[in-house]
């Protein structure tokens, strides 16, 4: 069914992960609220991005549902 879209880490890669504890994923999940927290500034806008989304689907549904 083609070419998977991930490939998997180096064996060396996750042992020096194990090691030092630290998961990618937990560090992926987490960056967005540490950055939140250490950089309010960049975030004052995050309610009107989300209103903004909000308006916009809304939209699109209700073309949807006219069709």
């Amino acid at each position: 069914m083609g070419k998977p879209g991930a490939t998997a880490p180096a064996p060396l890669t996750v042992i020096v992960q194990q090691l030092s504890g630290r998961d990618p994923l937990v560090e992926r999940l987490a960056k967005p609220h540490i950055d939140r927290a250490k950089y309010p500034s960049f975030r004052e806008n995050d309610d009107f991005d989300d209103a903004m989304r909000e308006l916009i689907a809304g939209e699109l549904r209700a073309l949807e549902a006219q069709k």
